[in-house]
């Protein structure tokens, strides 16, 4: 039995932290001011790249880009405005990073950045759709994953509209918002169908309005690179452990039935448990470092909550998760993975 079908996460998966310089910068994944920074030998050109500034007298918002957009394009998460042509922000996607222009929110002097790249390929569980809205509903759009996607985003290119999610733990007949802090919500966007291995469905004009013009990001889960998932908070510093079969490099969480923020931890900006430098998708704020209230672990097979604080840890709550791995528990040569 295979234990996983990836074992080097960082082929399509990297972090990198890097501080601005007022000018434009090529961003390499090497490029981290951590003591435990790896030394990558390998490539890896992103097809996405999701920027924040970390700390600051000013904070600034998340960007996001793509590839098939290109370069000099952008959008922001916690906004629901639409793409901007700006090359002063995400210029272009390198074969080992991407790079940056002038712009203060991604290279304000003596400011410290996070970025997270993503490569798309069937082989890690991702594709990105372009389509056209036709004002139809319900309508198939077709993904390339060969397998049923478990997280689609989508973002409304041309109009200020909600970061729509998909997400398998809370099914076809709700939504979760990426700029918002709204408890999901019953609604028709995904036209209360399950996607299959060749399309998702939509079932609103707020993901398929005439002419207007959309992206969708499209995951599946790999056994031992990703995982999206659910678990139930307890209420206690004990809290749960969530087992993913891989040690995470990155995870989103977000508490379903309450007002809460989109919580962010990576291994790159908290390089030792228990960690709490937290960032919120939905929110410009800066970094937070609050341990007793945001502290998990990352662990060599999964992740354990720490706290008891409403964004990770209500009691009997419901909590959806995105995570991907920094290495697999086990590789496909039978070897384990120690923990951090």
């Amino acid at each position: 039995m295979a234990y996983t079908s990836i074992n080097k996460p960082d082929d399509y998966f990297r972090i990198a932290i890097y501080n601005g310089n007022n000018n434009p910068q090529n961003i390499g994944w090497n490029t981290n001011t951590s003591n435990e920074a790896p030394d990558y030998t390998n490539d890896m050109q992103p097809n996405i790249v999701w920027i924040k500034s970390r700390a600051g007298n000013t904070v600034f918002g998340h960007v996001w880009g793509d590839s098939v957009r290109g370069g000099g394009i952008y959008q922001r998460i916690d906004d629901p405005g639409a793409e901007v042509s700006n090359n002063n922000v995400i210029k272009t996607f390198n074969s080992n990073g991407f790079s940056v222009g002038g712009a203060t929110f991604v290279s304000e002097g003596s400011r410290t950045y996070v970025g997270w790249g993503w490569k798309e390929t069937a082989d890690a569980g991702l594709d990105i759709v372009s389509y056209t809205g036709n004002g139809s509903n319900p309508r198939n759009i077709s993904h390339n994953l060969s397998a049923i996607p478990h997280w689609i985003l989508i973002m409304d290119r041309d109009q200020g509209v909600d970061r729509f999610n998909y997400h398998q733990a809370i099914g076809n007949t709700h939504t979760l918002l990426l700029n918002a802090t709204n408890p999901k919500i019953d609604s028709d966007v995904w036209n209360d169908t399950t996607p299959t291995s060749s399309v998702f469905t939509l079932g609103t004009n707020d993901v398929n309005a005439n002419n207007v013009k959309y992206m969708a990001y499209v995951w599946t889960e790999k056994k031992g690179f990703s995982k999206f998932g659910s678990y139930k908070g307890n209420g206690n510093i004990d809290g749960p452990m969530i087992y993913t079969g891989f040690r995470p490099a990155w995870i989103m969480i977000r508490n379903t039935g309450a007002t809460e923020n989109w919580v962010l931890f990576d291994s790159k900006r908290d390089v030792f448990n228990e960690m709490s430098a937290i960032l919120r998708a939905d929110s410009a704020a800066a970094e937070g470092n609050q341990p007793d209230s945001y502290a998990i672990d990352f662990l060599s097979n999964g992740f354990k909550i720490r706290e008891d604080d409403g964004k990770i840890n209500s009691s009997n709550v419901e909590y959806v998760f995105m995570c991907f791995a920094e290495s697999p528990f086990v590789n496909s040569n039978g070897l384990p993975v120690n923990a951090r």
